[in-house]
């Protein structure tokens, strides 16, 4: 499954797609008239740069939407989130790595050493989840979905002269 589909399954959002002919065919024939039609009227226009096709287009757009178009429904059809959707959890990126002996874990081209801790240390040879949050400012471990998460901030520790740079610090 892709991150994406993750996303959408804990959200309980359905991905529908167009697998059939008939509904790749009504995509197909859209685009289709619309890269034929538009070459037309920039040919009418006699529009020969680019910078008068761009000038052509708010008025090009506006008269397709205004034949082809569909009033879009008024009514909201959102669901509310549940109870416990976690918005940040979910839309991070999530991967499985294993827990070295060491407490060392490869992730992104970098060796993250966690600090030992009893929960770090029962993780030991197991393989852990990571949750990458798309803004960088905290990585979770977790060995199980049923127990808690090992969430690591960024420490302002500075490596030390024995790692030469290679690893980064969590805490």
């Amino acid at each position: 499954m892709t991150q994406f589909g993750r996303a959408l399954h804990a959200l309980n959002i359905d991905i529908i797609c167009a697998n059939s002919s008939p509904a790749k065919g009504r995509v197909e024939r859209a685009h289709k008239t619309l890269q034929d039609r538009l070459v037309k009227e920039l040919r009418l226009a006699e529009a020969s740069t680019m910078a008068e096709g761009n000038a052509l287009l708010p008025a090009f757009i506006a008269d397709y939407n205004a034949r082809f178009g569909k009033p879009a429904n008024k009514k909201d059809l959102h669901r509310p989130l549940r109870d416990g959707d976690d918005l940040e959890d979910i839309f991070a990126r999530k991967e499985e790595r294993p827990l070295s002996q060491a407490l060392t874990l490869q992730y992104d081209k970098v060796v993250f050493i966690l600090e030992p801790s009893e929960r770090a240390k029962a993780a030991i040879g197991k393989r852990v989840t990571i949750f990458d949050y798309p803004d960088q400012s905290a990585t979770t471990v977790s060995n199980s979905p049923t127990a808690p998460s090992i969430r690591f901030g960024r420490s302002t520790r500075v490596p030390s002269p024995t790692t030469s740079g290679w690893a980064r610090y969590w805490q």
